[in-house]
């Protein structure tokens, strides 16, 4: 029995080892925010461009890039800030590939007078890639000014007044509502400038985030004419059927103009569960997949589990469905995490979409667009694959066997030499669609072998031994590269991935980090797994002395 117990932990420990932690869910890059100019005229449109860095070893797909303009710096939580949001704009549906970079231009048309800030936050698809805009949460921000003057006064949403639910919660936290329940909520709008009339509330409720509020049922409250100072206005939602997190949208208009945005929140009680990182996995191979992972209900109230459902994977190609896939899963249990993987072989989709469905229910779904054909190519350009290169030398007949082949590409674009002591004894250019084969007659001495890959910019030197050995096959010893694409580490930092060697040092095609978090990442699986054998000799030392104590009793 003891060692049964035994066994049960320490399976147990295995499978917390190897568990999604909350950090499996997250993407690893970053925003930058530049104008066009330092400060625009009154008569200006605002304009500039978003930089997105992707950083994940696959590409990004589904973005949507928040844009908000406020007249002061958000800080979390929102209803102790002091911002007043007066412009929303999200852009979508963009593509970037694996540890690159793309400009993505922005323009936030005429913005009244004044100075503000814009602050951008980033979803890849429903994950948070930056910040998180449905509670004002850590934006990437840069301060700009529109022309000379600066107002002191404005008409906006109080934040610290305005509250949502029986327990009249202020703030983007969340608060609990069965499904089909009725949501009262009073809105409070403060204004300190003049009297107003024609002004309109909407009020909207979104999943999860207002950045996926595509076609929104939205609830409008006239107001006839706006007092100076404080302004009550009641209005009554009604909780969605689905169990989810929800982002409670109000906006206030003076006709098209947006004068003030703020974002409650509410949490649907029930099982459910949700499509959260999604990859495109297969362009270093041609070779395809669709990988998701899947966490429990954000209900954290009840934390209720979820049980029998299916992950459904619908794939299309110029809007005609070509792949059908799906995935069962037993139960998952509020903040759990599980994955799934769909296989698509060389399949060159358009884009795709995720559904979570139980008894012919959608509780979730997450779709995007990808142009995988105009992906891979870019793909192809920006990390061109390597010739790869085999040889063997045949000492009887005093012949060199080489061998140039690519596993993904058709084309081979190269200059191959080989270098004896002091001279060139064979040079060669190849270009052909095909394997190259090449026999060459060597006498029994030492030689460089060097392949220029004119495509891929790379050049790969291969030392040939042949005084020494009677038979050899190999590839590549030695890579360089006439430029490095990524990033050249220097100083304390060193690179998180393999680098490569180049003209200009050691290459880095992930990011750079300091060289004692790069000690302590290597250390970090030793520590874990020590950890877990300290544990599980504990409990063989507890159970020993349980038994001991037991074999006293009797």
């Amino acid at each position: 029995m003891r060692k049964i117990i035994i066994l049960l932990m320490i399976l147990l420990f295995v499978g917390i080892a190897f568990a999604y932690v909350p950090e499996d869910v997250s993407w690893n890059g970053y925003v930058n925010i530049h104008f066009d100019k330092e400060s625009f005229d009154a008569r200006d449109e605002v304009t500039g461009k978003i930089v997105v860095s992707n950083l994940a070893k696959v590409p990004i797909v589904g973005e949507k890039i928040v844009l908000h303009v406020s007249d002061t710096s958000h800080h979390y939580p929102s209803q102790y800030s002091s911002a007043n949001v007066i412009h929303e704009q999200v852009i979508s549906d963009t593509w970037i590939l694996p540890n690159s970079m793309k400009a993505i231009n922005f323009n936030l048309g005429k913005i009244p007078e004044g100075e503000y800030f814009l602050e951008t936050y980033s979803w890849i698809l429903k994950t948070k890639f930056v910040g998180a805009s449905a509670i004002f949460l850590t934006p990437t921000k840069k301060e700009f000014k529109v022309g000379n003057v600066v107002p002191t006064k404005r008409i906006e949403i109080s934040r610290l007044k305005t509250w949502f639910g029986e327990n009249k919660q202020i703030g983007p936290v969340g608060f609990p509502v069965k499904a089909g329940e009725t949501i009262i909520g009073k809105i409070i709008v403060d204004n300190s400038l003049e009297a107003r009339t024609g002004l309109k509330l909407e009020v909207s409720l979104c999943d999860w985030a207002s950045a996926f509020c595509d076609n929104p049922e939205i609830t409008t409250v006239n107001i006839p004419s706006l007092d100076v100072g404080e302004n009550s206005f009641d209005v009554k939602l009604t909780a969605p059927q689905i169990p989810s997190a929800y982002a409670i949208n109000m906006k206030l208009f003076a006709g098209d103009e947006l004068l003030s945005l703020y974002k409650n929140r509410v949490i649907v009680e029930g099982g459910t569960a949700k499509i959260r990182k999604v990859e495109v996995r297969g362009l270093e191979t041609g070779s395809y997949s669709i990988f998701a992972l899947v966490v429990g209900s954000p209900d954290h109230f009840t934390s209720p589990d979820f049980d029998d459902f299916k992950l459904e994977l619908e794939a299309y190609e110029n809007e005609t469905t070509t792949i059908k896939r799906e995935q069962n899963y037993n139960s998952i249990a509020s903040g759990e995490i599980l994955d799934a993987e769909f296989d698509l072989g060389s399949q060159k989709i358009t884009g795709a979409c995720l559904r979570i469905v139980k008894d012919s229910t959608v509780f979730d779904e997450s779709c995007f667009t990808i142009p995988l054909a105009e992906v891979q190519s870019a793909y192809n350009e920006r990390f061109p694959e390597i010739v790869k290169v085999n040889w063997s030398y045949n000492e009887n007949t005093n012949l060199l066997d080489l061998e140039l082949y690519k596993e993904i590409s058709d084309t081979i674009n190269a200059r191959i030499r080989i270098l004896g002591t002091g001279e060139t004894v064979f040079d060669e250019t190849v270009n052909q669609t095909s394997k190259v084969n090449r026999e060459y007659a060597l006498q029994r001495e030492n030689y460089s072998l060097v392949i220029d890959d004119k495509d891929a910019k790379r050049q790969i030197v291969i030392l040939l031994e042949l005084e020494e050995s009677s038979s050899n096959i190999g590839s590549d010893l030695t890579i360089s590269s006439t430029t490095c694409t990524g990033i050249v580490c220097g100083g304390t930092s060193v690179c998180s991935s393999t680098p490569f060697e180049t003209g200009e040092g050691a290459c880095c095609m992930s990011e750079c980090i300091s060289a004692a978090d790069s000690q302590i990442s290597k250390l970090l699986p030793l520590i874990f797994f020590g950890a877990i054998i300290v544990i599980i000799a504990a409990i063989i030392i507890l159970l020993n002395a349980i038994g001991k104590i037991g074999g006293k009793k009797r």
